[in-house]
């Protein structure tokens, strides 16, 4: 909950910073949280996996893409 808070007051301040700016600024928060803790596991899942670690940029795209495919 914390880091959701954190994410709440920062985009608060930082409207420039919303991606789901048509949403309450509740609900981006816990979106953004909970892909960021999401990303940080895949991330970390991948890393101990395979032979080196990925970069966040390139789980991101990783992920993305996986989400992607399905349309």
């Amino acid at each position: 909950r914390s880091i959701a808070a954190a994410l709440h007051v920062y985009l608060g301040e930082h409207p420039e910073r919303r991606m789901l700016p048509g949403r309450p600024v509740e609900e981006e928060a816990l979106v953004a949280s909970s892909t960021a803790i999401g990303l940080a596991r895949t991330r970390s899942m991948l890393h101990v996996c395979g032979d080196e670690e990925p970069t966040a940029a390139d789980t991101r795209r990783l992920v993305a893409t996986y989400l992607l495919a399905s349309e």
